[in-house]
């Protein structure tokens, strides 16, 4: 069969979906995928087509003045906003590209936050469609919205209709920027009008929703509907990593981790610093307080000029295979993002998030719930707080729970869960 994929976001959003394009490629299905322009190196890399919206480039944006407003801002609605208006930019390329990858498809798959587009296009074209998410989004009575995290009471303390009636919010701080680019959308498509985003309604309209996160973190709601399948997360093939040039690690690199103890990794991914030397000199200083070494992800961050001259027990790495290296350090303090989330955990490491917005303060209370780390806002890191984290992560007790989860998750096929599904006739559904 033909699968179509539409996506938009950082490396953690993409990966996770050239996995997908990977497994369903060696299962003897064609594949397209299109999304924002850079992320051609990394679907390049699983060996499948790629339509690149020329348009969105999502690291241009972070670093644009705008994307730092955004950033700076450091609320969830704020990036919202943006992004939104963004993708808006870019809605004539975007529906080209959606046209092209829909074009013969047997099925198209997309999630958040290109789903409303999408499944726009699949209805006039008469393609079915399935939902795919990384973060749980859909409405329940057992948590509020990921994005809601921030700001709010324990989740456990509020009612299921207070939990209700925090999506209701969620939906409209989400909607409200896209709603009338998806009316004009849909008018110029001969559709009819929606009052309400896929995000709050697939399950109602009949969609299949793959959920590419394990039960094991996210216990599944009791009042989803069987079409939400939880996979399992969907990791990337060692002979992808190959390709991108990080199968070998660099070789200072393993001669500094074969130097001395298991280290601490700490990065921040596709989430820029602007200043990063009084960073590295707090993170040397906390490594130290806690008796740790330390092992600093550069991300999209240059860090050339702010690392030099750092002690013997830091280190800076920039683009690494996580899955090669969270099983060779101790522990992993990151942003929350869901993809960095998942090579930790599934490394069976114990991990601190220090989360910026959106569904990253979710995971982080997800990963202390699991009693496997914790988190805090990345407002409120300081010295004190990154050395109390680095100390919680050597806590026998956090270690064992982490390495407990690890064992499960390994034991987990995401992507040949959601291939199962995917190649169901029967559970795509074309678009209204």
């Amino acid at each position: 069969m033909k699968v179509g994929i539409v996506l938009f976001g950082s490396r953690g959003d993409i990966q996770p979906y050239a996995a997908l394009a990977h497994g369903l490629t060696a299962a003897g299905h064609e594949v397209v995928i299109a999304a924002n322009a850079d992320a051609a190196p990394i679907v390049d890399a699983v060996g499948v087509r790629f339509v690149p919206v020329a348009e969105l480039d999502i690291r241009k944006w972070l670093s644009s003045p705008v994307g730092q407003e955004a950033l700076m801002a450091g609320t969830a609605q704020a990036l919202l906003d943006s992004a939104n208006a963004w993708i808006v930019s870019a809605l004539p390329s975007l529906v080209a590209a959606t046209k092209e990858v829909a074009d013969g498809a047997d099925v198209v798959i997309s999630g958040f936050p290109m789903d409303d587009y999408v499944a726009a296009v699949c209805a006039a074209q008469g393609v079915p469609m399935i939902i795919g998410y990384l973060t749980p989004w859909l409405p329940t009575k057992e948590f509020p919205p990921a994005y809601m995290r921030v700001g709010r009471p324990d989740p456990e303390l509020l009612s299921g209709e207070d939990n209700l009636r925090t999506y209701q919010e969620f939906e409209e701080i989400f909607w409200r920027g896209r709603r009338e680019a998806v009316a004009e959308l849909r008018a110029s498509l001969g559709l009819a009008p929606v009052d309400r985003p896929l995000l709050q309604t697939a399950p109602d309209l009949g969609y299949t929703v793959l959920h590419a996160y394990s039960p094991v973190v996210v216990p599944t709601p009791q009042d989803w509907g069987q079409g939400n399948v939880f996979t399992g997360y969907w990791r990337l093939p060692a002979a992808a990593r190959e390709r991108l040039g990080e199968a070998v690690p660099p070789a200072e690199l393993v001669e500094w981790l074969d130097a001395g103890t298991p280290p601490i990794y700490l990065g921040f991914g596709s989430m820029p610093i602007m200043d990063p030397a009084p960073v590295l000199r707090m993170a040397a200083a906390a490594a130290e307080r806690a008796g740790v070494r330390i092992l600093i992800g550069a991300g999209w961050t240059d860090m050339t000029e702010a690392a030099a001259g750092l002690p013997d027990h830091v280190a800076v790495v920039n683009e690494v295979d996580h899955d090669w290296l969270f099983p060779r350090c101790a522990a992993v303090v990151h942003h929350g993002g869901a993809g960095t989330v998942a090579a930790g955990l599934t490394a069976g490491r114990p991990s601190f998030v220090f989360s910026m917005f959106f569904d990253q303060p979710y995971w982080g209370a997800q990963i202390a719930r699991l009693h496997a780390g914790g988190g805090r806002m990345l407002t409120e890191m300081d010295l004190d707080t990154l050395t109390e984290a680095m100390v919680l992560l050597g806590d026998g007790h956090v270690r064992g729970h982490a390495a407990e989860i690890g064992d499960r998750l390994r034991q987990e096929d995401g992507v040949a869960a959601a291939i199962k599904v995917i190649t169901d006739p029967a559970r795509a559904v074309i678009p209204r």
